[in-house]
């Protein structure tokens, strides 16, 4: 059994605010309007919603994964092993599991996981730049998985994310933030980076991102996870952000 000496250490809570300012907040705006045109301008800003969606095989087991989100607050996350199905959803009011029908409330912090979770996905970000509460702050060049970048350090709704920029594209081609994870357990850097860049109803969106470090510790194998499928503005079953039905 692993018993933790300091458990107040290894609390889930919110990321620091980093401090910035107006220049380099003004200079972090101008990237991101320029990430924000790389991506598709005026049409990212319009969508309503996406979804992300892969199919596969293990060990003989058909499975599934997808990723909803329905701007500006809303989130859910499906994966389905043969007949087994598992989602997590939340809104700006309430977050829920969803395991093969049995439903329960996150908890309060399980729910702050989740909404910074989704503070931290680019897209999100760039709709989030009018956000009363949202911070940004150009940082110059540096580098994030070994890739030289324009960086961009945002924070909101409890979440900090550097993302780095291609200088010439304007894309976001990387991001950095703090993970908990690994044999020990800890807090550290957690680093992805985006490719297969493809045209979809008028976005340029990444279909395929690596985790090259997890916290804090180098992953010399990074392993490609890709999307099969991005669907812009899905048609959603009616209820599907609402709280779930328990099975009968």
């Amino acid at each position: 059994m692993l018993r933790l000496t300091a458990p107040e250490k290894v609390l889930e809570r919110d990321d620091p605010v980093p401090e910035h300012s107006p220049t380099r907040r003004r200079q972090g705006l101008t990237l991101l309007r320029q990430a924000i045109q790389a991506i598709g301008g005026d049409k990212l800003m319009a969508i309503k919603s996406i979804r992300l969606a892969s199919a596969g095989e293990s060990q003989g087991t058909k499975v599934a994964k997808a990723l909803v989100l329905r701007f500006p607050d809303q989130a859910r996350t499906e994966s389905s092993w043969g007949r087994d199905c598992y989602a997590k959803l939340i809104d700006k009011d309430m977050a829920f599991f969803d395991d093969a029908g049995a439903v329960r409330a996150m908890t309060a912090a399980q729910a702050r996981v989740m909404h910074r979770d989704l503070a931290r996905h680019p897209l999100v970000i760039l709709r989030a730049t009018n956000r009363p509460d949202f911070v940004c702050e150009a940082l110059g060049e540096g580098e994030i998985a070994g890739r030289k970048l324009t960086l961009v350090r945002v924070a909101f709704d409890g979440a900090t994310t550097t993302l780095g920029l291609d200088p010439e594209s304007h894309r976001i081609l990387a991001v950095r933030h703090l993970a908990w994870g690994g044999p020990g357990f800890a807090l550290g850097e957690q680093e992805v980076v985006f490719s297969d860049f493809r045209t979809v109803d008028g976005l340029t969106l990444p279909f395929a991102r690596s985790v090259h470090r997890f916290a804090g510790a180098a992953i010399e194998d990074a392993k490609t996870i890709t999307w099969d499928e991005i669907q812009i503005d899905p048609e959603l079953p009616d209820g599907y952000f609402a709280r779930p039905r328990p099975a009968k």
